[in-house]
């Protein structure tokens, strides 16, 4: 008999320890424990996870396929077996047998997921109804006229909603059914699937809707830009009204992604195959994208009347100026000085409204609804970022 280790902490070695069923073998073991009855728990890093033996070696049970991702710690106190999923970032209890003694994170977070969504739903029709009052002083709109209008950027049509849930949540169950293990459906019992789906319908179906708010958002705010038959560009405070929803829309589909990120980014990011790392990087590139997207492009065309607005009042301007400076070249040429204080005087006229209308921004929004739309670019990388940083110091 071999023997290893020193004083009071010497072993036996056995060499056919544990004795394992037919055609198993074990994975990266990450850790071992035991219970009071001095059974043996081996947390390996495949499937099944957690594998129990007797305290001879002799095979009993095996149990947490599908309820842990990427095995990292255990420990057995009072028979309660303390487990931690590197992957999924979570710390999570069950009984000796495997049974689940809390609900994860995953619960925990998604669960909330449909109760964010609609607040965000909510907001948005809130900002909508606001930014249409404020523009309303550049429409022609009688007040019945107007109230049809702001029913309509602020509601969706029923037919609209149904075709995109019916189409959204189908295609959610299919995504489900297919990769049952992505899903938290694959070993699971009748109970945990049926709470998945629970959770994951409602999360599919406003999200559905969310998206459907932000293409209409899209499409009102560039048709009642164009209503306006006039804009002053002395007096822009109407003109900021959309930009504060489409940047807001934006900010609701990057705070969706953000908390999307804690439980995708483990996931594709522990994988060893670096095509996965890409398509993780690829869906985050896509999702800030459709944000910039959705904040820039309904204003382009409102842009693009400032623009011209600009450049009308610019040229103005100049004739103003070529003007006063021409009377200048005639008096001095001539040596009838007598009007020109008053030329001068109208010269820095001319000269400070061509600074001023210089300085004009072309873009519909305030540079703080601007600076806070850039900073919250940032935002699902930082979630991920601090999620990452948390479970090294946690786990």
């Amino acid at each position: 008999m071999t023997r290893v280790g020193a004083g009071k902490y010497t072993y036996e070695f056995i060499q056919d320890f544990p004795k394992l069923p037919a055609g198993e073998s074990l994975g990266i073991v990450s850790t071992v424990a035991t219970d009071s009855q001095d059974r043996v728990y081996v947390f390996q890093r495949k499937d099944p996870p957690v594998m129990v033996f007797d305290r001879d070696g002799n095979y009993l049970k095996c149990w947490g396929i599908g309820a842990i991702t990427d095995p990292h710690g255990m420990t057995i106190v009072d028979d309660i077996v303390y487990i931690t999923d590197r992957s999924d970032s979570v710390a999570v209890t069950f009984t000796l047998d495997g049974k689940p003694l809390q609900l994860d994170a995953y619960y925990s977070v998604f669960g909330l997921f449909p109760l964010l969504e609609l607040l965000i739903i909510r907001h948005l029709d809130r900002v909508a109804a606001d930014a249409l009052i404020a523009f309303r002083p550049l429409l022609q709109r009688d007040d019945e006229s107007f109230r049809d209008l702001l029913r309509r950027i602020t509601t969706v049509p029923a037919t609209q909603a149904a075709v995109a849930g019916g189409f959204w949540v189908t295609g959610g169950l299919w995504a489900t059914l297919t990769d049952l293990e992505a899903h938290r459906m694959s070993g699971v019992s009748a109970g945990a699937a049926a709470l998945t789906l629970a959770i994951e319908v409602p999360i599919n179906l406003l999200l559905a809707m969310f998206l459907l708010k932000a293409t209409r958002h899209f499409l009102d705010v560039e048709r009642v830009h164009r209503e306006a038959p006039r804009i002053d560009l002395l007096e822009p405070a109407p003109l900021y009204g959309f930009a504060r929803l489409t940047s807001q829309t934006a900010l609701g589909l990057l705070l969706i992604t953000a908390v999307l990120i804690p439980s995708l980014a483990p996931t594709y990011f522990v994988d060893a195959l670096e095509f996965t790392r890409l398509n993780f990087v690829v869906m985050i590139a896509t999702l800030v994208s459709g944000a910039v997207a959705i904040f820039v492009l309904p204003l382009y065309g409102m842009h693009r009347r400032i623009v011209a607005e600009k450049e009308r009042l610019q040229g103005a301007n100049g004739t103003r100026l070529t003007a006063v400076l021409g009377e200048l070249e005639q008096d001095v040429r001539t040596g009838e000085l007598g009007r020109a204080d008053g030329l001068n005087k109208q010269l820095a006229s001319v000269l400070a409204e061509r600074d001023l209308l210089a300085k004009l921004p072309t873009w519909p929004w305030q540079a703080a609804t601007l600076r806070a739309f850039v900073s919250a670019l940032l935002l699902p990388v930082l979630v991920y970022v601090l999620a990452r940083a948390a479970e090294r110091v946690v786990l």
